[in-house]
């Protein structure tokens, strides 16, 4: 039971890559396909916005 005072496990230490997606075992082919794209996708754009704002806040300052 959680009473708010518990902390969650963290890491010994931060990853150092990405996990890759991890489609079931027991998806259709198709499926599997439609959704490596979809995490790619997401992927891309998360990584294209980090960097973009990183590069916002090492100009701001």
């Amino acid at each position: 039971m959680d009473n708010g005072e518990e902390h969650p496990i963290h890491p010994s230490e931060p990853p150092t890559v990405p996990t890759a997606f991890q489609p079931s075992a027991d998806w259709l082919q198709d499926i599997t396909a439609v959704a490596t794209s979809v995490y790619d996708q997401i992927f891309a754009q998360v990584y294209d916005n980090l960097i973009q704002a990183f590069g916002a806040e090492i100009t701001r300052r």
